[in-house]
């Protein structure tokens, strides 16, 4: 009786291998499962947005946090920035709500796929993207756009791309909504360039000035080869404890010296500022690291 009992939780193992196999072998791979700004960068009229900074002014764009309204807020304001600083990095455990503001003014505001995964997966002519998304309209143009640019394999220069290939639209009535947009690779140089899928709104296709908000967006390609499978999982685990800040100039023992404020001074919305002094382009990326310093008083 035990025997029987024993071969049949085998075979029923054995199949849903069987079956486990066969779903990745013909189902679609999710090739951009993470949505952080790791993973899609957003550019032009698109800029990332966190709940956490809800609570935080910014007085140039997303470069400078201004200081708390008042000293009783600095507290709730810290955390605020802290909580922010994490989802800009794309850490892992980021437990707050993250999406894209794409605020089109009428000449592009794209979501592009970042240079290395997408160079990773090797996208082929004639392959099968799948866009899967959130969106919801805020106000004017309530059209997105999915495309492909074509960077050089050498550099990741741009070259070229695609035009608009598709389109979706989304509803206008302020509330979040499914998405899912399908598009095939076009024809380029695979052997000199590299396809990488972008989704937002671009003049080329209507000029329109509009605001449109995405989340949760993942990327798909239908019926991959065994070499893009192969790659996406090399990829992946080669990411895995590269998340976060590259803080390797900030450490370097040479650079010490920087960490201190003799000539630095801050406005009265707490930005510093640069003097006169005739600094080394690397010397910019050091006064970053007094502004996210600061946070840890």
């Amino acid at each position: 009786m035990n025997s029987l009992t024993f071969h049949k939780k085998t075979f029923i193992a054995v199949v849903f291998i069987l079956l486990a196999g066969w779903c990745a072998l013909y189902m679609s791979v999710s090739l951009a499962g993470d949505f952080s700004p790791v993973m899609f960068k957003a550019e032009n009229d698109s800029k990332w947005v966190s709940s956490a900074a809800v609570e935080l002014r910014f007085p140039a764009g997303d470069l400078y946090i201004a200081k708390p309204d008042s000293p009783e807020k600095r507290d709730q304001w810290l955390n605020a920035a802290r909580h922010y600083r994490q989802s800009i990095r794309g850490e892992l455990g980021t437990d707050f709500e993250q999406w894209i503001d794409m605020n089109f003014q009428g000449v592009r505001a794209w979501v592009r796929l970042d240079s290395d995964w997408a160079k990773a997966h090797g996208f082929s002519p004639g392959q099968e993207i799948v866009w899967q998304l959130e969106a919801r309209w805020v106000s004017g143009n309530n059209e997105l756009c999915v495309a492909f640019d074509f960077p050089t394999r050498e550099s990741n220069a741009w070259n070229s791309w695609s035009t608009v290939r598709e389109t979706a639209t989304v509803p206008q009535d302020g509330q979040w909504h499914s998405l899912e947009i399908r598009v095939k690779v076009p024809d380029f140089d695979a052997g000199k360039l590299y396809a990488k899928p972008i989704l937002g709104m671009d003049a080329t296709h209507k000029a329109v000035k509009g605001n449109v908000q995405i989340r949760n967006v993942t990327l798909a390609i239908e019926n991959p080869t065994s070499e893009q499978k192969n790659a996406l999982a090399t990829f992946r685990f080669s990411q895995s404890d590269n998340r976060g800040i590259d803080r390797s100039l900030y450490d370097e023992p040479s650079q010490h010296w920087l960490t201190g404020a003799s000539f630095l001074a801050f406005s009265g919305a707490s930005v510093p500022y640069v003097s006169d002094l005739a600094w080394p382009p690397w010397a910019w990326l050091s006064v970053t690291r007094l502004s996210w310093d600061w946070f840890s008083a």
